[in-house]
């Protein structure tokens, strides 16, 4: 069952806007980004598991920012990448509103 999630962020031009998203590699669900080009973005790995441990996820932390005006879009999907004919186990959509 595939699950959505719609987030608006509002910012100004050049601030950072920060949040984090679920993700765990051990079992080939990562997150794949889709962004408009106006948009910078920066993923970070947070909170990894300890060594040894196997199965358990991390956060994966992103900072998006944009040096112009205007609202951009970005999808987030999280799915294994070998696997191109089932639909993302979750997929995220996103909006900034970057202003002057």
């Amino acid at each position: 069952m595939q699950r959505t999630f719609s987030h608006t962020f509002n910012a100004k031009v050049g601030d950072n806007v920060e949040f984090s998203l679920p993700e765990n590699a051990t079992t080939g669900f990562l997150w794949h980004i889709n962004a408009d080009k106006a948009l910078d973005t920066l993923e970070t790995k947070e909170d990894l598991p300890e060594p040894g441990v196997i199965g358990d996820g991390y956060t994966r932390k992103f900072n998006v920012s944009s040096k112009r005006a205007g609202t951009f879009k970005m999808q987030a999907e999280l799915k294994q990448p070998w696997d191109q004919h089932e639909h993302p186990a979750e997929i995220h959509t996103f909006e900034f509103n970057f202003a002057d």
